[in-house]
């Protein structure tokens, strides 16, 4: 229904703010990450926009970049994770340092965000693994060479998961320690 809404902030506060659009205002919830980057009051804004239908309302969630929308949508995915906590957790962290969190599987890390405990944490890992990879690379596309996609490849016929794969070789590349595949897939298997 909502892609994105530009217009002028109108109120501004840590967790929602109305935007005027041709004068109707628009209330949208947003993280604390999206508040950072808001303009002072009269400034225009851009917001990407998640609606959260519900039986009582309709929420509108607004988020500065397009990679917090995507992992917001990802989060609501997951059973016990609804929209304000989903806004809880984006306002605890960056996306990078979330996406890094679950791809790594700490969960001390994400246990340390506000509303998340053992049992949450856990679910997060094991749910949002590979389509956070997936995320990762479809925010990038053409990103990843043919090297890196065959190494990645490599690593998952050997029986890893495409997220361990991804992060190993990522690591690897990372080190700079080899342009070559068969010495690329050697490091990323060290740092499995």
């Amino acid at each position: 229904m909502y892609a994105y809404l530009r217009g002028k902030l109108a109120v501004k506060n840590p967790t929602s703010v109305i935007l005027d659009l041709a004068g109707v205002g628009y209330e949208v919830s947003i993280p604390l990450s999206t508040f950072d980057h808001l303009p002072e009051v009269g400034g225009e804004v851009f917001l990407y926009i998640y609606p959260c239908y519900r039986p009582e309302n309709v929420t509108l969630c607004g988020f500065a970049s397009k990679e917090e929308k995507l992992l917001f949508n990802l989060l609501l995915g997951v059973n016990g994770v609804g929209p304000k906590l989903g806004l809880t957790i984006l306002s605890g962290t960056t996306a990078a340092h979330f996406r890094d969190a679950v791809i790594s599987g700490d969960d001390k890390t994400l246990c340390a965000i506000s509303g998340i405990g053992k049992k949450l944490s856990q679910r997060l890992i094991t749910e949002l693994k590979d389509q956070i990879v997936n995320l990762e690379e479809s925010l990038s596309p053409g990103a990843e060479s043919s090297l890196e996609k065959e190494a990645i490849g490599a690593l998952v016929t050997l029986g890893y998961s495409r997220a361990k794969a991804y992060k190993a070789v990522q690591d690897a590349i990372n080190s700079k320690k080899s342009d070559k595949l068969e010495p690329l897939i050697k490091e990323a298997l060290k740092r499995i």
